[in-house]
């Protein structure tokens, strides 16, 4: 067992592994939306801001030591996954026909 959470590589963390799995779930869908559909492009760049977000707060909450800072990643990771679940159905609101693959 290590003595320091630092010690483990972030990419063994499971958390790490599903936030990397997520953005590329995101680059998949955003590769469907049409380019004629200004909407869906507005919910694509937010679902790529989101995605990013994830991985990224979870890299920093990983090596950060102060509690404080990881509990503010921790809020970020909430929110960023939280507003990935409405883009969905904001997909589907503006008429994204493969919404099931979110």
């Amino acid at each position: 067992m290590l003595n320091d959470e630092n010690d483990i590589k972030l990419e063994d963390l499971p958390i790490y592994r599903k936030g990397k799995e997520i953005f590329e779930v995101v680059n998949y869908i955003g590769d469907l939306i049409p380019d004629d559909n200004e909407h869906l492009l507005h919910v694509k760049a937010m679902m790529f801001e989101d995605a990013s977000k994830l991985v990224v707060k979870i890299a920093g909450a990983h090596r950060v030591g102060l509690y404080d800072l990881k509990m503010e990643a921790a809020a970020i990771i909430r929110k960023a996954a939280r507003d990935l679940m409405v883009q969905n159905h904001s997909l589907e609101m503006f008429g994204f026909k493969e919404v099931e693959y979110f």
